[in-house]
């Protein structure tokens, strides 16, 4: 038995532009913090794909301010958002005149980056059945608006921003 590779592509399939949410992406110590992933309306391709994804450091470092990630995140049929779920640490408190005050190190905002990288159509199981050139995939950024192809191998950062947690007990 033998296995066939396509090297042509299927129909006009379209165009991919995948952006994150155009919200500032920040979180209190401790919580978690969410990066959206969006298939932007101006795509024509609507089919599976998938996006690569790390963690890199700023100001705010792993393990001590946020757990280190990478992976993939995939899109089926139809889904035009996906979340990328971010756990930040939280540890710390001060007491002052016998007053708990739970701070982590009066620390001023620190941010990492959420990178993202790769975009690519895929089949419903997440593999690549047809060659990468059938489906332009771009990243919009602030930088290129009209979008940056992903085989150029951009990666995107995306800052997130952890402010202080700072709480008092009852009085």
């Amino acid at each position: 038995s033998t296995s066939t590779t396509t090297t042509t592509c299927p129909v006009e399939i379209g165009e991919l532009y995948v952006r994150w949410q155009y919200t500032p992406v920040y979180v209190v110590e401790g919580e978690t913090a969410t990066v959206t992933v969006v298939r932007d309306p101006k795509s024509t391709y609507t089919g599976p794909f998938k996006v690569g994804y790390s963690l890199s450091p700023g100001n705010a470092t792993s393990p001590e301010d946020y757990t280190n990630a990478t992976g993939e995140v995939f899109f089926n049929d139809g889904i035009d958002s996906v979340n990328i779920n971010i756990s930040t640490n939280y540890a710390g408190g001060i007491t002052i005149d016998g007053t708990n005050l739970s701070i982590s190190k009066l620390e001023t905002t620190e941010i990492f980056y959420a990178n993202l990288t790769n975009a690519r159509a895929t089949d419903s199981d997440g593999n690549s059945t047809f060659p990468a050139t059938c489906v332009p995939e771009y990243f919009i950024t602030d930088a290129s608006p009209s979008g940056i192809l992903s085989s150029s191998s951009p990666v995107v950062k995306i800052p997130v921003a952890i402010l202080d947690r700072f709480e008092t007990d009852t009085v």
